[in-house]
């Protein structure tokens, strides 16, 4: 177990016997971080014919297997977690296990980080009936206006906040990342969401 570094809330990496790898989320006191939506995000992918949320199951481990697992240097957050993690009466630990994407980068066009807010602006811009756009961006600005959608659907406010929309080097995939703050309580949809959803014209 790694405890991997950024954001506000603690996720692990898991290294698996026989080499593979993946992403834990625990149920934590952190209300931005539900794991089990991020499960629910990963299954409506699926059944809409969608790729681009990473696979994600549910599963438990016993909170001290966690610790002892650490490497020697994130033992010193083990404090942290046993402050954050919500733990059964059995010391059990539920979350999400996705699947470890083993190289991504900012996803890009025209030069700009899609999530900046140029990048945002040119993407907006291209996906309006009768833009002119290039043929090389064609994929990647499907793939956008697809992503727009789903977030729509699941109503996820989250989205263009910064780190959650990564591509691979090759740019033939667009990863849906960090569905955690998806399924809010509008049955309208989120005025965020809803405005990125008008804003798109051509799918």
């Amino acid at each position: 177990m790694r405890v991997n570094r950024g954001g506000s809330s603690l996720s692990l990496r898991v290294d698996l016997v026989g080499g593979g790898r993946a992403a834990f989320k625990p149920d934590q006191t952190n209300l931005q971080t539900i794991p089990r939506r991020e499960v629910a995000a990963f299954r409506i992918n699926r059944l809409l014919g969608l790729t681009g949320v990473p696979p994600a199951i549910a599963r438990s481990f016993g909170f001290q297997d966690l610790v002892d697992n650490l490497q020697p240097s994130d033992r010193a957050l083990a404090p942290r977690m046993a402050a954050e993690i919500r733990k059964s009466e059995g010391g059990r630990v539920a979350g999400e296990l996705s699947w470890w994407i083993p190289t991504i980068v900012d996803a890009t066009l025209g030069g700009y980080k899609i999530d900046s807010m140029e990048g945002v602006v040119t993407w907006k811009r291209l996906l309006r009936v009768g833009a002119k756009y290039r043929e090389e961006d064609e994929q990647l600005l499907a793939r956008i206006s697809s992503m727009v959608a789903f977030d729509f659907l699941i109503n996820n406010t989250d989205r263009w906040s910064g780190a959650n929309c990564k591509g691979s080097p090759d740019g033939r995939y667009l990863y849906y990342m960090d569905n955690t703050l998806a399924f809010g309580a509008e049955p309208e949809g989120h005025p965020k969401v809803k405005t990125y959803l008008t804003r798109v014209q051509v799918f």
